[in-house]
């Protein structure tokens, strides 16, 4: 009989409202070191990227890098599914719970250098839900985190979200139905009338309720 296994880790970064989550829902041998490898790799990346983004420069601080990061456990990691968009439709045994703001450039280096080395390297293993964290301080996180849902309400939020990421730089330079159509959205014209007429979507606001 296999033993089923949920781990979980939480990141905090000193006096930020800032969480990292992984989410490991795994079974057997084979997946226990998968989560080995994912929570290694997402602990280590996630504190160092966040912290060197968002910490501000004080002495405080600056002792605070010898402190270890504390994984603790997260139960309820389940209850978070429903604020996040899967990135792919693979119903996988290993869950993992990423925390984005698109405007960011931790997250864009955690995203592509970290995240989807470990994704590709267990393919059909994996599959990552995102849940926004647009941050008051970035300009565009907001309402590229809004073009995001728009793109999901066509089947193609992940698409949206890797090439928004490449795009970071362009970020209100290039405009969303060009980021839309890089996504390969079906009905572009649809995606600029939802991005143009739609509320500000729930979702948008789940990450930084969870995160307070």
């Amino acid at each position: 009989m296999q033993c089923r296994t949920h781990s979980s880790v939480r990141l905090p970064v000193d006096g930020l409202l800032w969480r990292g989550f992984v989410t490991l829902v795994t079974i057997g041998k084979t997946d226990r070191a998968l989560s080995a490898a994912l929570t290694a790799a997402a602990v280590i990346m996630a504190a160092a990227v966040a912290y060197r983004e968002f910490a501000p420069a004080t002495s405080a601080n600056a002792s605070a890098k010898s402190r270890p990061t504390r994984a603790e456990y997260y139960a309820d990691w389940r209850s978070l599914l429903k604020s996040s968009n899967a990135l792919d439709s693979t119903k996988a045994s290993v869950h993992i719970i990423e925390f984005g703001d698109l405007e960011c450039p931790a997250c864009r280096q955690f995203h592509q250098q970290t995240l989807y080395s470990v994704v590709d390297q267990f393919k059909g293993q994996v599959t990552v839900n995102f849940i926004h964290l647009p941050l008051t301080i970035h300009r565009f996180a907001a309402i590229a985190a809004k073009a995001s849902e728009c793109a999901a309400q066509q089947g193609h939020f992940g698409a949206f979200v890797r090439a928004t990421y490449a795009k970071q730089d362009s970020l209100g330079l290039k405009s969303w139905s060009s980021l839309a159509r890089e996504s390969r959205l079906p009905d572009t014209v649809l995606f600029a009338k939802c991005l143009a007429q739609t509320p500000r979507p729930p979702l948008l606001d789940s990450g930084l309720t969870i995160a307070a």
